[in-house]
């Protein structure tokens, strides 16, 4: 690898599976130190591991993002903790209740806007850019798709 993030430290949301964890695999190849987040410790730590198997460097925090201010900022100031500073953040992490779309209630899609979508966007006060300008993020590399 070319190793061009030697010497930053990045937050990948929702990395303990799929996209997230092909990102903060290959991030952590390409020399920058991962933190790596998600609901599922299990998973987490799997994730470090194979990190670390490859002689990089990752830590795991367990996090569930659940579209508040102070969700968001909880997990920043964590974060900030691992490595010091936060220089990219990939806004991985995303909810994709079961049951497709007719299965959800207003409720529940209330949930799903403020988690993948409320908190990603600039212009909102709790969104990922205002908490991380703090802590001096350099890069928000957003990942928005679908399940299924």
């Amino acid at each position: 690898m070319s190793e061009r993030l030697r010497g930053k430290a990045a937050l990948v949301t929702g990395s303990t599976s799929n996209i997230g964890k092909a990102i903060a695999i290959r991030f952590a190849a390409e020399g920058a130190r991962v933190v790596v987040t998600g609901r599922d410790a299990a998973r987490g730590r799997a994730v470090v591991g194979a990190i670390r198997a490859a002689g990089d460097e990752a830590s795991f925090l367990r996090h569930e993002l659940d579209g508040s201010v102070e969700g968001s900022r909880e997990l920043a100031e964590l974060a900030t903790k691992v490595y010091g500073s936060i220089d990219i953040l990939v806004n991985n992490a995303g909810i994709y209740p079961p049951g497709g779309t007719l299965a959800i209630d207003g409720e529940t899609f209330d949930r799903i806007m403020a988690v993948n979508v409320r908190r990603r966007t600039s212009s909102q006060p709790h969104s990922s850019l205002q908490w991380l300008r703090p802590v001096g993020a350099s890069y928000s590399i957003w990942v928005l798709g679908g399940h299924g």
